[in-house]
């Protein structure tokens, strides 16, 4: 494992002398030359600079420590290596079957129609993602089983785009959505995704990789039901009555 480091400070100095004696520590960046040599040989590290951007977008580094002040992070890390989010999206062509024409989603007293319904879902999961809250820009379509809406990730100046259908055969339903970057693509497939898939140029190729999870969609929604149980529980005081999740 390739750790680089930037920042030599009292912090940095605390941290890498707790992580010395792990293998190839090899690069520490700063402002001031002389001081990120003296510091480098010090700590017996064999390679530095002083161009924190190097690091970020060298290839060969696992991770990256970011050991200076916390005013200064914005600057360093903030984009990382995948650059800017330029555009966000979710398409859900969602089956209907099971649905009779009596079910309560066809009524308008009782269902939020397929954006609510469905929707929240995703703007909750690439609100996460990006640490974000979407604002609503625009919506239309036909409710209650369409429904397209646009909206802007005001921390990333950017928009997603959100489609929902919820009107075909089981064997005719997908869902897919993706977050493009400057320099990198994230999709994925699936109404609960269990595979990654990332494009992204390192050196002068483009480079895909798929990343996912060995369990099959039923798995998944058990644990998380029994995360979210387990995690309730414990922030609820048993003092106090029951409450409603």
């Amino acid at each position: 494992m390739k750790v680089a480091a930037i920042g030599y400070g009292s912090f940095g100095s605390f941290v890498l002398n707790a992580i010395r004696e792990l293998p190839d520590v090899q690069i520490v960046a700063g402002r001031n030359a002389e001081r990120v040599k003296a510091f480098a040989e010090r700590m017996q590290i064999p390679y530095w600079t002083t161009d924190w951007q190097t690091l970020v977008s060298d290839s060969k580094i696992d991770i990256v420590c970011v050991l200076t002040p916390p005013h200064t992070h914005k600057e360093q890390v903030g984009h990382g290596e995948l650059g800017l989010v330029r555009r966000v999206w979710f398409v859900n062509f969602a089956s209907k079957e099971g649905l009779g024409p009596d079910h309560w989603f066809w009524d308008e007293r009782k269902s939020g129609g397929v954006l609510l319904e469905h929707g929240v879902h995703f703007y909750h999961l690439f609100s996460w993602l990006l640490d974000d809250e979407p604002e609503p820009i625009v919506t239309f379509g036909h409710e209650p089983f369409e429904a397209w809406s646009i909206v802007r990730f005001p921390k990333h100046d950017a928009l997603g785009e959100f489609y929902h259908c919820f009107d075909k055969p089981a064997s005719l339903e997908r869902n897919f959505g993706g977050i493009a970057f400057e320099r990198c693509y994230a999709t994925f497939e699936g109404w609960l995704p269990l595979k990654i898939r990332v494009e992204q140029v390192k050196g002068t190729a483009i480079v895909a990789e798929e990343r996912g999870v060995p369990w099959d969609k039923t798995e998944i929604y058990r644990r998380l039901i029994q995360q979210a149980l387990l995690r309730f529980a414990e922030s609820h005081p048993k003092s106090e009555p029951p409450s409603f999740i």
